[in-house]
């Protein structure tokens, strides 16, 4: 399935016996399912979820009142149509309409990203990192007003009810609030592309579309391997040949969570998962195509002392060798992937 189907509606209704019915409901703790060709989720008990669990984090996902002003939500960046990324270079979207200063990740098949999130790693888990938009005051802009929030969360029958309904004791907190947004988020897997259903045996890809993995295996998969298509590791691909001296400046990459030299200018490689709907592209969200990717893998690389080593040709030339032909080919392959 692309994403989870399950309604914006719970099934706890409002009244004295709100409880009751919510109990009723599916809350048989489930373990998230790989895909056949995928790998197995690394931390199992932190997977485990129930129906409800992931319906109520759903519902909170798509609710403006996370916010301080009551207009934005989860969605409002994550939008599903765009691969739960959103089609601005640096979001606007938050309380204050200020641009940030990186581009909003997919959160497609991000069960899967045991090696931390956002650009840099700076969160080690969906739990810690759906904090970090709440409390940011140009996102959802929460940081003061965190017990308002829970207060208007607790106002709502549905929302007690189902938090009393998934978590024992029955309670309505914020740990709660971060634990059923990481259920639903881990429910978004996508493993029924043209490339799955050829991976299983239900169809053959086209000759432009074989080729084009062909040319894939030999130059991209290093950093996206299939079937994420993505090694969920920091590189440095080539688009800065400096970087600013601040150690907390976003544009440190990777550094500025480690603090390392050595991880300047790296950035967690995204995956390839309908990469058309997730444009634009890269950190900063520079590039509008991925023709304009790949020109850049071709023709636009930068050196740097932390240039990713698959970069540099052993004649010393920096970037991919792809011919017209081959980027064509490599096209309809990342096509196969939607």
């Amino acid at each position: 399935m692309r994403w989870s189907a399950l309604g914006l509606v719970l099934c706890a209704p409002s009244g004295p016996r709100a409880l009751d019915v919510a109990r009723r409901c599916e809350l048989q703790a489930l373990a998230l399912q790989s895909p056949p060709h995928f790998p197995a989720l690394g931390d199992a008990a932190r997977h485990r979820s129930s129906e409800l669990g992931r319906a109520l984090g759903r519902r909170l996902f798509f609710d403006p009142r996370l916010s301080r002003d009551g207009q934005v939500a989860c969605a409002s960046c994550h939008e599903p149509r765009y691969a739960f990324s959103n089609p601005e270079s640096l979001a606007t979207r938050g309380v204050t309409g200020r641009a940030g200063l990186r581009h909003t990740p997919s959160l497609l098949n991000v069960a899967w990203a045991e090696t931390g999130l956002f650009w840099d790693g700076g969160a080690k888990n969906l739990e810690s990192q759906a904090l970090a938009p709440l409390l940011h005051a140009d996102e959802l802009g929460r940081k003061e007003t965190l017990p308002e929030l829970l207060a208007t969360l607790q106002a709502d029958p549905q929302y007690v009810a189902c938090f009393a309904a998934v978590f024992e004791p029955p309670a309505l907190t914020l740990g709660h609030v971060m634990q059923v947004l990481a259920q639903y988020e881990r429910s978004l897997v996508v493993a029924d592309a043209r490339w799955d259903l050829a991976r299983l045996g239900f169809l053959s890809l086209e000759p432009a579309e074989r080729r084009g993995e062909d040319v894939f295996a030999r130059e991209c998969a290093r950093c996206h391997p299939p079937p994420l298509f993505t090694d969920h590791d920091f590189h440095n691909n080539g688009l800065d040949g400096a970087f600013p001296a601040h150690s907390s400046d976003e544009r440190r990459g990777r550094a500025r969570i480690s603090r390392r030299p050595q991880d300047l200018g790296k950035y967690k490689t995204p995956s390839l998962r309908r990469v058309f709907d997730s444009a634009p592209y890269m950190h900063d969200g520079r590039f509008w195509s991925v023709a304009q990717v790949l020109e850049h893998y071709r023709h636009g690389i930068r050196p740097s002392d932390t240039l990713d080593v698959g970069l540099v040709q052993a004649t010393g030339e920096l970037g991919v060798r792809l011919d017209a032909g081959e980027v064509a080919d490599l096209t309809a392959f990342l096509n196969a992937l939607r």
